[in-house]
């Protein structure tokens, strides 16, 4: 497929529980990771992170879901800039 298409997508289950996406992301090029906004808790993503930083893949970013400042507030959603502008070891990215 990849000499037909560009770009391929593969969607996988939650890291956090099933194997399938660890697995998964040693035979792509790169791997998106995507959270629910108010569902996923920053324990449990930085658990699925830990997961599948073992298997060393190639990280592309990470996908904020189902995002509503008017359901979730404003204060929230800095609390999601604040985690995601920090680097593994909690300094703030450049």
């Amino acid at each position: 497929m990849a000499e037909q298409y560009d770009f391929i997508f593969i969607d996988s289950p939650p890291v956090i529980h099933l194997a399938d996406g660890l697995i998964l992301s040693t035979m792509v090029d790169g791997t998106v990771l995507v959270t629910r906004a108010g569902k996923t808790t920053f324990e449990l993503f930085h658990a699925g992170l830990k997961k599948l930083n073992d298997f060393n893949p190639h990280i592309l970013g990470v996908v904020l879901n189902a995002m509503s400042i008017r359901v979730i507030g404003p204060q929230s959603y800095s609390n999601y800039y604040e985690y995601f502008s920090r680097d593994q070891h909690g300094r703030e990215k450049k």
